[in-house]
């Protein structure tokens, strides 16, 4: 099912892109990495409004190997997981608004929800992004990093972030006490490298 709002389509529908995906990765690995890659590239400097993942509402559980969505301003990236090691990516604008209805009918409609544990990273804007490859150089992961040195790993083990690590005052000042008692005292120099002599 599609849709179209501000004059840009929206789907409803992520089981027919997922399928889209692993068709495409079946024939087309690399293009689909080394295509989502030069996409990716170009959102820098956008900021995060939204992170979704589907949530199970029956027993309040989100759904394993899930696709997560980095909702930005001006799109969606979402990360499909297509096995247990290789994610692709898609851009554009799904519809969260709507259930996801697996086509077996025996399991549980999912709906889309904010994921909770990477909360932190909305309002933040992507300073770069960078990717996990494996050894064939397929995509394993997206990692977005932010303007305050924090990052958000979404790849098929799941989406982790990390805040910004800052140094503490007090480790700081007794960096900065080193450095200037070195400077000032006349007994400590460096000597010049040594050159071995046949």
């Amino acid at each position: 099912m599609r849709t179209h709002t501000n004059n840009q389509e929206v789907i409803s529908n992520a089981v027919s892109i997922y399928e889209f995906l692993q068709d495409r990765f079946a024939w087309d690995p690399i293009q689909l990495t080394l295509e989502g890659m030069r996409k990716a590239i170009r959102c820098a400097g956008v900021r995060i409004c939204d992170i979704l993942s589907l949530y199970n509402p029956e027993d309040n559980t989100w759904l394993t190997q899930s696709p997560t969505i980095l909702r930005l301003e001006n799109q969606d990236i979402a990360v499909f997981t297509l096995d247990g090691q290789h994610v692709a990516l898609f851009f554009g604008a799904l519809n969260t608004e709507i259930p996801l209805i697996p086509r077996n009918t025996n399991q549980p409609a999912f709906v889309w929800k904010t994921f909770t544990p990477a909360s932190y990273a909305i309002g933040r804007h992507i300073s770069s992004f960078s990717f996990g490859t494996s050894e064939k150089g397929l995509l394993t992961a997206l990692e977005a990093r932010f303007d305050d040195g924090g990052r958000i790993t979404l790849g098929a083990g799941g989406c982790t972030s990390e805040r910004a690590q800052r140094r503490s005052p007090l480790r700081q000042h007794r960096c900065q006490t080193l450095r200037t008692s070195a400077l000032r005292n006349p007994h400590m120099r460096h000597n010049a490298p040594r050159q071995a002599v046949a």
